[in-house]
């Protein structure tokens, strides 16, 4: 993949978690409004203001908008994928070798 395509990608994934920012404030906003005109009981809205809150950190996290959420979750950040890929290869490279190694020399010992 080139440089423009990954980089209108990484834009195209930022406009749609801003979109989903708005959308969320927007739906705050609205609960709140159908709390206040209903009575303001017992503060109801807390429940999807928290879900769209976390679903928004998440979100955001994943694209590297929240730095500390990604010392927590270090899966969350875009380069975890790519780092947990290089290791795992290079360790199925090291049990190749280490297991020709043991090949070679039980091959030895037979000799």
């Amino acid at each position: 993949m080139d440089k423009e395509t990954q980089v209108r990608e990484r834009v195209r994934e930022l406009r749609v978690y801003y979109t989903n920012l708005v959308v969320y404030a927007g739906v705050a906003m609205g609960c709140i409004l159908v709390w206040l005109l209903n009575g303001a009981g017992a503060f109801w809205p807390i429940w999807p203001i928290m879900a769209f809150g976390i679903a928004a950190a998440l979100q955001g996290a994943r694209l590297g908008q929240l730095k500390a959420l990604e010392e927590w979750f270090p899966f969350l950040s875009p380069e975890w994928e790519e780092s947990q890929m290089k290791a795992m290869l290079k360790e199925m490279k090291e049990e190749k070798r280490s297991k020709e190694k043991t090949d070679g020399k039980s091959k030895e010992e037979k000799i």
